[in-house]
């Protein structure tokens, strides 16, 4: 067995190999969606959601209707069937709205991404991290989007005017929404 000398480390003042220098690739700059592409998206999220619940609806509707019609002429049958039939509708809403926020919330807490903002490549994200907001924040989020509509809209037509592009639902929870390649 031929056993090699070990070396010893160079000399004190001897020159280090120089290091080569790797540039890193450019990252892309993050471009902020604006008013339209998140209004197409928004557009579609309604679709998504207001399609089954239309259905669903129309089947409350048709068993209230059916209801109705199936009672005898007497007054009290009548106000009782129809206070089922609304006892009926207002349970619709509440499941419809559940449904709504439940979507809203989750898919920006957890992705950024609903699936419309996924078609158009949308994402929200923390304004200074750009991670996800996280449960928490897209609950504010969402409740802050209750009161830009109810503010005649104006909390969603600031993103249209806004440097970076934020409606007052996104300044409150401290996010944008980028536009992703």
């Amino acid at each position: 067995m031929i056993s090699q000398p070990m070396q010893s480390p160079p000399p004190a003042g001897y020159p280090q190999a120089p290091m080569q220098q790797y540039q890193v690739p450019p990252q892309p700059q993050a471009t902020y969606a604006g008013f339209w592409i998140r209004f197409i998206a928004r557009f579609v999220d309604g679709l998504i959601l207001g399609i089954p619940l239309t259905i669903l609806l129309f089947i409350f509707i048709a068993i209230s209707g059916a209801a109705l019609n199936a009672t005898t002429s007497d007054q009290n049958a009548q106000n009782t069937t129809a206070g089922i039939a609304s006892g009926v509708f207002l349970l619709f809403y509440l499941i419809a709205l559940v449904a709504i926020a439940g979507y809203q919330i989750y898919f920006w807490g957890t992705s950024g991404q609903t699936i419309a903002m996924r078609m158009f490549h949308l994402k929200v994200v923390d304004a200074n991290t750009g991670a996800p907001i996280g449960i928490g924040r897209a609950v504010v989020r969402w409740l802050m989007s209750l009161v830009n509509s109810w503010a005649c809209y104006v909390g969603w037509i600031w993103v249209a005017f806004d440097a970076r592009k934020q409606g007052w639902h996104d300044k409150v929870a401290n996010s944008v929404v980028l536009q992703t390649p």
